[in-house]
């Protein structure tokens, strides 16, 4: 069991997975996109009071700092005294993964919800994820192509911030002390979307809604914020390391919401059974295209059970890439009567 009092706590715990350098990562998946709301006592969405008051009575009492939680924590010295450090540069999200590759620098990241983004995080020293540079990605769809089993996107990257987890800590600390009774309606007590759109404007003292908020700052950007359901990566750091492997993957559970709207670059037909996307690495480990490798479906919404057909992955979640480059595909779902494990032959397609 290990002791996270010394971080004050940690939420909806996710992935967890191991770095190049043998430290443990947990993801906290945040699952909340507006923190106006944090300390609004009328707000109950997800069970939040309820959730809040647990953590309150963890801290002795005190109100929690939102700008404290939806972080990739990582824990140091796992072999000795496991000590968590919450990495803040990597960005506050509701995480899912950290994918970091061979050059241990470049970091992908997949943030679980509607209206997300898709983030690469770049450290400043290698095996060290304490300072870096946050990256949001930016796509464009193949024209004329809506089907969401075909349709492909090219991949370009727009830079957020640099900062240290030590910057981004002063920052949080601003907001230690707010509570409920500081809630006013129509108004924020933390970083304001017009602060969010100062800052992406130039016109902000520091880069702290880069990190603190960086689905919006991402979206204020003009990067592409509008995955849905977007789950865990599969890859194998061994291939791609020795170069016979140039893919990741990334599994959306379900294909929808603003990804299925009218605006923005995602534009895609409704697939609740999801897609699982092959990602293409270049030399210097950048994504720079995903398209469909497994896809859901078809969805049938007036059967009884298998709403999603059973000849094909329905929700896929946690992936898994074999170090001869087969992936493994994990369910979870409520459109199969029996959640499944799917294996991919990427060669068969």
């Amino acid at each position: 069991m290990l002791d996270f009092s010394a971080v004050q706590g940690t939420w909806v715990n996710c992935n967890g997975s191991t770095t190049p350098w043998n430290t443990p990562l947990t993801a906290e998946e945040l699952y909340f996109d507006n923190t106006s709301d944090w300390n609004n006592p009328a707000f109950d969405a997800y069970g939040h009071q309820s959730d809040l008051q647990a953590f309150q009575d963890y801290l002795g009492g005190t109100f929690p700092n939102p700008y404290r939680i939806g972080f990739m924590t990582e824990i140091t010295d796992p072999t000795g005294t496991p000590t968590p450090a919450k990495r803040f540069a990597l960005g506050r999200m509701s995480h899912e993964i950290a994918a970091i590759m061979p050059d241990e620098k470049t970091v992908y990241l997949t943030s679980d919800g509607n209206g997300q983004a898709f983030f690469k995080f770049i450290a400043d020293s290698a095996g060290d994820l304490s300072a870096g540079t946050l990256y949001a990605a930016k796509v464009s769809q193949d024209a004329g192509v809506s089907d969401s089993g075909q349709a492909g996107f090219d991949v370009s990257w727009i830079k957020l911030a640099h900062a240290s987890d030590s910057d981004i800590a002063a920052w949080i600390a601003d907001y230690d002390g707010i509570t409920e009774a500081d809630y006013q309606a129509g108004q924020s007590s933390y970083i304001s979307d017009q602060q969010v759109a100062d800052w992406a404007a130039g016109n902000a003292a520091d880069d702290r809604a880069a990190f603190l908020e960086a689905v919006k700052a991402a979206a204020a950007k003009g990067a592409s914020a509008e995955f849905s359901k977007m789950e865990g990566i599969g890859y194998n750091n061994t291939a791609i390391a020795a170069g016979t492997e140039s893919r990741l993957y990334v599994a959306m559970s379900k294909i929808g919401g603003s990804m299925s709207d009218s605006a923005g670059d995602v534009q895609l037909d409704e697939n609740p059974c999801g897609v699982v996307y092959g990602l293409t690495l270049d030399a210097d480990y950048n994504i720079t295209r995903m398209e469909p490798a497994m896809v859901g479906g078809p969805y049938d919404a007036n059967a009884a059970v298998n709403q999603c057909s059973t000849d094909a992955i329905s929700e896929p979640d946690n992936l898994y890439v074999t170090e001869d480059g087969i992936l493994l595909a994990g369910e979870d779902t409520g459109y199969h009567e029996n959640n499944m494990l799917w294996l991919y032959l990427p060669a068969e397609k």
